[in-house]
């Protein structure tokens, strides 16, 4: 319908008229464009409204890193790469229940984050900053992890014994239990303990991996 220009004050006058429904683009070359709707459709009586419209020109990234087995939030290194590839930011995320690290991007940009931790494989996801000044991106991390296959037998006669076999990790919370062995996906770089509950008349026996 029209297009305006503020004055040097930064303000505004419109007058819309009643039976219509209106869009309101506010615009400004290294800012992000803020939007209002206006239904007038059944207006009745004239209206008079004054409206603080605040410009962003960055965008909030907020980014929160799960173990996917556990899902659970765990320390990650965070890396913000530009569209050609040049680095816009990096920085450690530590331990966290449920609020995402933020930080401040340019908006109308396009960016790659990748999350990596140590004996996890990285991820990576895209983000624009063209539409949403808050934005929140979730990575989900799996673990790199060694196969151990496992036998529980009886001593002198090597014969197989079904029995519990219980696997602690010792450093984050983790179980395993398989009954009669089997073989485990153990996570690279974790300490396991290991328990085994046969059948009646044998000892217990532990271990650690």
């Amino acid at each position: 319908i029209s297009i305006m220009h503020s004055n040097r004050s930064g303000r505004f006058n419109l007058v819309l008229n009643a039976g219509r429904n209106y869009k309101i683009e506010f615009k400004r070359e290294g800012f992000l464009t803020q939007y209002f709707d206006y239904n007038l459709y059944y207006l009745d009586d004239f209206i008079e409204e004054f409206k603080t419209v605040k410009m962003r020109s960055d965008a909030d990234l907020g980014i929160i890193v799960y173990d996917k087995p556990l899902d659970k939030a765990m320390p990650a290194e965070i890396k913000i790469l530009n569209s050609d590839g040049s680095e816009a930011a990096s920085y450690s995320i530590s331990d966290y229940e449920s609020d995402a690290e933020k930080i401040q991007l340019d908006i109308n940009k396009d960016y790659t984050v990748i999350a990596s931790a140590q004996n996890f494989y990285s991820d990576t996801l895209t983000v624009n900053t063209s539409k949403n000044p808050n934005l929140q991106l979730k990575f989900y991390l799996t673990p790199k992890t060694i196969d151990y296959t496992f036998n529980v037998q009886d001593v002198p006669s090597k014969r197989k014994l079904r029995s519990k076999l219980t696997l602690k990790n010792e450093n984050r919370d983790e179980i395993l239990e398989s009954y009669g062995g089997g073989t485990f996906a153990l996570r690279q770089g974790d300490q396991y303990e290991v328990l085994t509950s046969g059948d009646r008349g044998y000892l217990l026996a532990s271990g650690k991996i």
